[in-house]
């Protein structure tokens, strides 16, 4: 089985907001920073690198 490196989670409304460009890098990082003890706050963290 192949490992996935990344997953996507495009229907999320923050992945959704900074794609359209509503949400600047620094506000996703502002958010990963609040929520970096969860998944989530990784997931954003990694889409922003």
């Amino acid at each position: 089985m192949t490992p996935v490196t990344k997953a996507y989670l495009p229907n999320h409304p923050n992945h959704q907001a900074w794609c359209n460009g509503w949400l600047s890098n620094e506000q996703v990082a502002q958010t990963a920073k609040a929520l970096s003890k969860n998944g989530y706050g990784q997931y954003l963290a990694d889409l922003i690198k």
